[in-house]
């Protein structure tokens, strides 16, 4: 399941899925530095980072930003 990182608690990590649920995990699923507006890829008991996936997000996120501050 995708999921995308919200924001992070103390030791939890609260995330979205792509039905707008929220969920929300132990930080030790993740092994890695989890920021928000990852995006990773969740099977239960392990989240793994999705680099390639963030990074588009992040840059359509982008493009739509300087898209509204054009008009």
């Amino acid at each position: 399941m995708q999921l995308t990182v919200d924001r992070i608690e103390n030791d939890m990590v609260v995330c979205e899925t792509s039905q707008q649920e929220i969920l929300v995990l132990p930080a030790e699923h993740f092994g890695f530095p989890v920021k928000d507006g990852d995006i990773v890829e969740y099977d239960g008991s392990r989240a793994v980072f999705l680099e390639d996936v963030t990074n588009d997000r992040k840059a359509q996120l982008q493009n739509r930003f300087f898209a509204l501050l054009k008009k």
